[in-house]
């Protein structure tokens, strides 16, 4: 956009007692009208990306705004930290309670950012291929420590493997009973230690 005026949708007299004025009144015009029409196209642009926006792409810019958010998934808990990561089908945020939290896309219900100038517009693919049962497997040679959570309980202890479509976790205990957790019931997975 230029900052030549543009001619105003309504005419101007120039040949009033004074057309100096009447000549900076229609410049004044111009410009109104240039800025309205700006801040409408702006609208339009930001309705577009709205209407193309998923919680992936949403993701996606608080992890790059490195903003703290608030999350609460399907069982109800509420997660706060920065988007550290984001996986084809997860996120993960820095909690200061917990560390790392991997959290299932389709867990997340709501997802609340802090306030900041630059609001994520989520409108953009994410292109991401790594899956959580991805991530966790890789974690598994680690045999790291954590919680896992489901709509119903909470399991902690050692990741041992991951399979098709479970997760075997050392209980914590004497015994080292062995938990399975199926892969879509799993609320969060909070990465206690490595």
């Amino acid at each position: 956009m230029t900052d030549d005026p543009r001619l105003p949708t309504h005419p101007v007299d120039l040949t009033s007692t004074e057309p100096l004025s009447a000549l900076q009144q229609w410049i004044a015009n111009g410009r109104v009208d240039d800025a309205a029409r700006a801040r409408s196209r702006r609208r339009s642009l930001e309705h577009q990306a709205a209407a193309d926006a998923t919680l992936l792409g949403t993701l996606v810019d608080l992890a790059e705004q490195g903003r703290p958010v608030t999350a609460t998934t399907g069982a109800g808990c509420r997660l706060t930290g920065p988007v550290e990561a984001v996986g084809a089908d997860f996120a993960v945020l820095r909690v200061e309670r917990l560390g790392d939290v991997f959290v299932p896309v389709e867990q997340l219900a709501v997802v609340r950012p802090s306030s900041g100038d630059v609001l994520p517009t989520g409108d953009r693919p994410a292109g991401l291929s790594v899956t959580l049962r991805e991530a966790l497997m890789e974690l598994t040679t680690e045999r790291p420590n954590v919680m896992i959570s489901t709509a119903g309980e909470a399991v902690r202890g050692v990741m041992l493997s991951v399979g098709a479509d479970l997760v075997t976790v050392a209980i914590d205990g004497a015994r080292r009973d062995r938990a399975h957790i199926r892969l879509e019931t799993i609320d969060h997975v909070a990465l206690i230690s490595r």
